[in-house]
């Protein structure tokens, strides 16, 4: 699995090798279920978003590739548009 910047850059994830995936469906068909799963986790420290755009978690199975999800980085104006206001302190509470 690969990371797609919205610079073009690929970052590499990990990967399943068929004894997994065999694996996998074969637990899946023995528990009764339809479906099987496989889950890959990366850490990416520190990550240069270097550019506006998607972020896409590409999955290539034998020579196809799918998209399995996408992150739209956009900067939002009103958002950055002034710098944070300074807390305003309270009033000290009367004593009893």
């Amino acid at each position: 699995m690969t990371v797609q910047l919205p610079s073009g850059e690929n970052v590499a994830m990990g990967a399943a090798n068929a004894s997994l995936v065999e694996t996998s469906l074969a637990e899946a068909k023995s528990r009764g279920n339809k479906l099987a799963g496989i889950i890959l986790k990366g850490a990416f420290t520190p990550l240069l978003i270097n550019a506006l755009g998607p972020i896409s978690a590409i999955l290539k199975i034998g020579e196809t590739e799918r998209v399995l999800g996408t992150l739209n980085v956009i900067i939002d104006p009103a958002a950055s548009a002034s710098p944070p206001q300074p807390l305003q302190s309270q009033p000290a509470a009367p004593a009893s």
